[in-house]
């Protein structure tokens, strides 16, 4: 999902809310490149998807574009995956380490301030939960 730049930090009219799916962009697995100008977005999400990227270092060069000055690249994940679409690395990791590979794109695109990761796995109830971790990068403009 992306958030344009003329959306408020304190009232948010989703109706001016764009969101992509990338699926939709047919040579976007051969070239990452997003149809938007730079500088377009204050938000950019990537929600239990980022270890099918085969390109993650071209992707997060391409979020820091489209980020305006300050924009933040919010990543959700947990443990679950499609063993089949999944990256190698990702099978052979556990949910610390996948964090570690989430904030080392961050770090290796060169785009990013240090990025920072956040436990917020539910707690208590009657059924044990799947874990869930944000990282979360600003962009370095």
């Amino acid at each position: 999902m992306f958030l344009p730049s003329s959306a408020g930090t304190k009232t948010l009219n989703f109706q001016t809310w764009r969101g992509a799916d990338l699926r939709r962009f047919p040579l976007w697995a051969q070239s990452p490149k997003m149809p938007y100008e730079e500088n377009s977005f204050d938000v950019v999400t990537c929600v239990v998807s980022v270890d099918y990227l085969n390109k993650p270092l071209e992707v997060f060069k391409e979020v820091a574009r489209v980020l305006r000055p300050g924009g933040k690249f919010i990543i959700s994940q947990s443990n679950r995956c499609f063993p089949t679409k999944a990256i190698a690395i990702w099978l052979q990791t556990n949910d610390l380490e996948h964090t570690f590979i989430i904030g080392s794109y961050f770090h290796y695109s060169g785009a990013f301030k240090p990025a920072f990761a956040k436990d917020i796995s539910p707690k208590g109830g009657l059924f044990p939960s799947d874990p869930m971790y944000i990282i979360q990068g600003e962009v370095n403009k």
